[in-house]
């Protein structure tokens, strides 16, 4: 017997109201009860799926599925510059027909070993940071730590002059404006950024063309060029492509190691657990990935008609993959509200994406997050959270501690 094929408009499907007050308080507890009635929400952003295996299968859906593009801030009234950048750089948003080409080109130069070679670069500055603040023996681990540590990892890659991170720092705290809806109220503020990043790597991919060093920039440039290499980059892409790396390098990152150190202060024998046995920093930020992760949807648009659960979707219909939602789905995750630096499938979080778009930094923002907190265990095993913390705007795209106190003892 064949199950006839819904359409959506026939469906009692839950609304997600992130300005609730419900939400805001207990969004995971709104999650679960509307994944209870149907695996399928409603929101702001278009149709979020809440199921972990249809957000899995989806990921990986070129047939169907595409980037929504710059149509997205479009239809928010955006600025050209904020269009421009979300045409040209924001590869989680754009489409295969360009995302692959720029993916691959960034692929030649993203090596292993170049995240490698970062490493005691990436624990010294950790070290120097946290040390800065012992003698205090208190520390707001988001102002005084994460505002810092990414930004600074991300411009040593870059090949940027340690002297200008203050201003990268600046910019990328603005650009995370743009995981806002509605994003009207921080247009201005994002255009300063974006105007800033763009001017600034107009200059750098001048410099290192004329005058090549060993570092990322000039890695694209020799990536791009190569004779083997068909894709080529318009000069918005390479700048374009440079803002997302340094967008994502930081905002993602400090939002996601300051969930970390939170979700391990609060569950005082897992953070115990992680003193005894430094290697179990990896497992820490995997399952604080999985639990709070700092990007929370993931935006497509249908492009050809599609037929999910038996549920219709017509070309053009908007569609959010929600990660916090996938990621706490009973279904994949048992007790997915514990967090458990044991659990066997952690690894399995959608944080990072899948397949043709998987994160393309995500082993140096797993490298660099693990170095932080290795270095935070053994140097200062008696660390305590001062005061509790809220998290970001709960209508944000990307979300994380807005402050976390912390004593170093």
């Amino acid at each position: 017997m064949t199950t006839p094929i819904r359409a959506l408009e026939d469906l009692e499907i839950p609304y997600l109201e992130y300005e609730s007050p419900e939400y805001q308080l207990d969004p995971a507890s709104v999650v679960r009860t509307a994944r209870e009635q149907i695996w399928l929400a409603r929101s702001v952003r278009g149709y979020e799926v809440l199921s972990y295996k249809t957000c899995s299968q989806l990921t990986l859906d070129k047939e169907h599925l595409d980037g929504a593009g710059s149509e997205y801030y479009r239809q928010q009234n955006a600025s050209d510059l904020i269009i421009r950048y979300a045409s040209e750089g924001m590869l989680p948003l754009m489409p295969w027909v360009r995302h692959d080409p720029i993916r691959r080109v960034l692929q030649l130069a993203f090596s292993a070993s170049r995240v490698r070679q970062l490493r005691p670069v990436m624990r010294a500055v950790a070290e120097e940071l946290l040390y800065a603040h012992s003698l205090g023996g208190e520390l707001d681990f988001v102002a005084d730590f994460n505002d810092a540590y990414p930004i600074e990892v991300v411009c040593r890659l870059l090949g940027v002059p340690v002297a200008d991170i203050p201003l990268f720092k600046e910019w990328t705290v603005s650009l995370a404006r743009l995981s806002h809806h509605p994003i009207d109220p921080y247009r201005a503020e994002i255009d300063r950024a974006l105007l800033g990043l763009y001017e600034y790597f107009r200059d750098l991919v001048t410099l290192r063309r004329a005058k090549p060093a060993d570092d990322f920039v000039t890695a694209i440039i020799e990536a791009e060029s190569d004779p083997g290499n068909e894709d080529r980059l318009s000069e918005g892409e390479m700048f374009g492509a440079l803002v997302n790396l340094l967008f994502a390098g930081h905002d993602t990152t400090r939002l996601q190691l300051g969930s970390a150190v939170a979700l391990l202060m609060q569950n005082r024998s897992q953070w115990d657990a992680l003193v005894e046995n430094p290697d179990l920093a990896t497992a820490a930020i995997d399952e604080s990935m999985r639990l709070q992760p700092s990007l929370h949807t993931i935006l497509r648009t249908v492009t050809k008609d599609l037929v999910i659960n038996d549920i219709h979707f017509s070309t053009g219909t908007p569609i959010a993959l929600n990660i916090f939602a996938a990621n706490r789905d009973p279904a994949m995750f048992p007790d997915p509200d514990v967090f458990d630096l044991t659990r066997a499938n952690a690894t399995k979080h959608l944080t990072f994406g899948r397949g043709h778009r998987l994160c393309l930094g995500h082993v140096l923002a797993r490298t660099e997050m693990t170095e932080a907190l290795q270095v935070l265990a053994t140097r200062f095993p008696e660390t305590h959270l001062v005061t509790s913390t809220a998290f970001s705007g709960s209508s944000a795209a990307t979300q994380g501690p807005e402050r976390l106190q912390l004593r170093l003892a």
